[in-house]
Parts: C-alpha cells; sequence; structure tokens
C-alpha cells in the first residue's frame, strides 16, 4: 500500500512468464527497469539544434536471496538448450502496480530475454544475492 501519496518499492508485484514457465523468485529485494531512448541529434544549417528521439527497448535487473535452485536450475537450462540447438521464445514480464490513488496499473514488457548475470557469493554468516539482467523490445500498459 502506498505511503503518504508516495509508491513504495512493496507497491510493486511482476511475474516473470518463460518459455518454459512461470519463473518463481520468492525473495525478491529489487526490480530495475530502465528505458533505452535511442536519439539522433540534427543541426540545422541555423545554428538550431534539435534531436529525434524513438524507443529502443527496456532493460532491467532482478535481485533476490538464494532460497533454492530455481535461478540456477533456469540458467543451467537455458545453457543445455543453448548447446543442443533448442531455439528457445522470448519472456514476457508482467508488472502491477498499487497506485497511491488506490487504482492498479499493469505494464507487460514484451519481448524479454533474461539471464542470470550474478550467482552470487557464498560466506559465512550471510545469504546469497543473486541477480537476474534482462532486456525487452518494448513496454505495453495493459491495465
Amino acid at each position: 500500500m502506498p505511503l503518504d501519496g508516495y509508491s513504495l518499492g512493496r507497491d510493486v508485484a511482476f511475474d516473470v512468464n518463460t518459455a518454459t514457465g512461470v519463473l518463481r523468485l520468492a525473495k525478491v529485494i529489487k526490480f530495475t527497469k530502465k528505458p533505452n531512448i535511442t536519439s539522433q541529434k540534427i543541426t540545422l544549417l541555423t545554428g538550431v539544434v534539435d534531436e529525434l528521439q524513438w524507443p529502443g527497448g527496456w532493460t532491467g535487473t532482478i535481485q533476490f536471496q538464494r532460497d533454492g535452485s530455481t535461478a540456477d536450475d533456469w540458467q543451467a537450462q537455458w545453457e543445455d538448450d543453448y548447446y543442443n540447438g533448442v531455439n528457445r521464445d522470448p519472456s514476457t514480464i508482467t508488472e502491477t502496480i498499487t497506485e497511491p490513488s488506490g487504482g492498479t496499473s499493469v505494464y507487460r514488457f514484451e519481448g524479454v530475454k533474461l539471464h542470470l548475470s550474478n550467482a552470487g557469493d557464498a560466506s559465512g554468516d550471510k545469504a546469497i544475492e543473486q541477480e537476474f539482467t534482462w532486456t525487452a523490445t518494448r513496454r505495453k500498459k495493459v491495465g
């Protein structure tokens, strides 16, 4: 629930739907998402500078505490598929946000490619933090 008119991290939920099913990560601590904007600067003969901009996809990360082999198994299967010549379809991420107004916004990232970018550091008396990095071709508002 939002606090004092501000969205908080706990107001965000997301699902990762892969070609092999839903990727369930129980102990998520951070979800990042950033639009990529491609641009071209144009300098007119008058010296005025203009800029064209168009969407260039999205990038992000999912950081989580390891609570089982889910991420490691997913990455191992992805590697096996690659070496065995299996063509894997892209994933989607559906993000649901509880807005301060009380409403809900739902966005879907399409054409998602993800990989385990950090399998974690093991050290005494510390939880193992892992991370997926992802890219998406676009984001659509679906609700």
